[in-house]
Formats: C-alpha cells, sequence, structure tokens
C-alpha cells in the first residue's frame, strides 16, 4: 500500500499523518499543493471544493481509493 498525500509546507496535520504512514509501514508520496499540484487539479481528483491539507489517497494494487483529510486516515488506518 502506499499513501499519496497533498500538502503544504508547515502543516502539522501534514506531518502527522506521514508520521502515522510511516509508523504502519505504507510508502508515502508527498506533493506540495501550489508547487506540484494545483489547488484546481486537486479538487477535481477529489471532486470537490478543498479547503484544508493534507488531502490523501490510499493506493492498493493499481486502485486509489480517496481518503480526506488526517482524522479520516487516522480512522482508516485504526479502525
Amino acid at each position: 500500500m502506499k499513501a499519496l498525500i497533498y500538502g503544504r509546507p508547515n502543516c502539522s496535520y501534514c506531518e502527522k499523518a506521514k508520521a502515522l504512514c510511516k509508523l504502519k509501514g505504507i510508502d508515502i508520496d508527498y506533493k506540495v499543493v501550489g508547487k506540484d499540484i494545483q489547488r484546481e487539479q486537486l479538487e477535481e481528483m477529489v471532486g470537490g471544493i478543498v479547503s484544508s491539507v493534507p488531502q490523501i489517497f490510499l493506493i492498493s494494487e493499481g486502485f486509489s481509493e480517496y481518503v480526506g483529510g488526517y482524522n479520516a486516515l487516522e480512522a482508516k488506518l485504526n479502525g
């Protein structure tokens, strides 16, 4: 499994998401919103307005699942 995390510099929840993934043994691909991807592109991917980061996808066996933010990731991985 791999996590695709879209975030911004100095984002504490982005750092927490990366740390949780590392703890769970999940590879991370981190992209900076505004540099690696534009907000509008990310909104198309998630299917709605993006008002916060991180925005997280989990990729497994070729399938991508939109998870949401840090709290949703934590619930999914610890649930």
